[in-house]
């Protein structure tokens, strides 16, 4: 009976000790270090200084790589916001129609959520994103005035209007600018939105024709690849 009562003390002793171990190196690796299990000699000393300076290192480390991730999650979602706010942009300045503007949205928030968002910074960036189903139907809805007063565009097909509306570009004009002038090489034709063009002949100062909202000029010399006429 002795025996065994010695054996049950000896197992409770080292199972203490174990315990008190374990709590030493937690209290000193999460650098709390109460003070009730202490060093006494200089090889116990020794250890505890690398225990702590192992501890402060990797407390260091957990919570350098957590601050990244969180860095890299506000920066993706700041990244986001600042996208759709060029996307709000491009549906206001091309006045986008109404019912199309939130499926416009969803397909952008569907790209954020499969992190295929690329960063959008200009209308170009807009379009070029979007699906090409949702690309024609922002194109025609941004050219539907234009579509509805340009003749020939009026009697086209689809495929047509969307080919044309592909290599059109909106360019500004201020007043007294020069579009084109007879005898240059032609790049391309003109359809007028907005304004008027006032056109002039032979050096002559009086204007002999004017062309306003729907009308074009500049056709014939892309077709025939010839330089501009009057």
């Amino acid at each position: 009976v002795a025996v065994a009562e010695g054996q049950i003390r000896t197992q409770e002793f080292l199972g203490t000790q174990y315990l008190s171990s374990v709590y030493w190196a937690v209290t000193t690796l999460t650098t709390v270090g109460y003070g009730d299990i202490s060093a006494h000699t200089d090889a116990e000393r020794g250890i505890a200084i690398v225990m702590m300076l192992l501890g402060t290192s990797l407390l260091g480390i957990m919570i350098g790589k957590i601050s990244a991730l969180v860095a890299q999650l506000n920066e993706r979602s700041n990244a986001f916001h600042e996208s759709m706010e060029a996307v709000s942009d491009f549906l206001s300045s091309r006045r986008i129609e109404k019912d199309l503007r939130p499926r416009v949205r969803e397909y952008f928030h569907y790209l954020f959520e499969m992190s295929a968002m690329p960063k959008i910074e200009t209308d170009e960036d807009t379009l070029v994103a979007m699906s090409p189903a949702l690309r024609r139907e922002c194109m025609l809805s941004t050219h539907r005035d234009l579509l509805n007063h340009v003749p020939f565009l009026c009697r086209a097909d689809s495929v047509f209007i969307y080919f044309f509306l592909e290599r059109t570009r909106t360019a500004y004009m201020r007043h007294d600018d020069l579009v084109v002038k007879q005898g240059d090489i032609a790049h391309a034709m003109f359809v007028i939105a907005s304004g008027t063009i006032h056109v002039y002949k032979d050096g002559n100062d009086k204007c002999y024709l004017s062309l306003s909202d729907g009308a074009f000029l500049g056709e014939i010399g892309c077709i025939l690849h010839t330089r501009r006429t009057c």
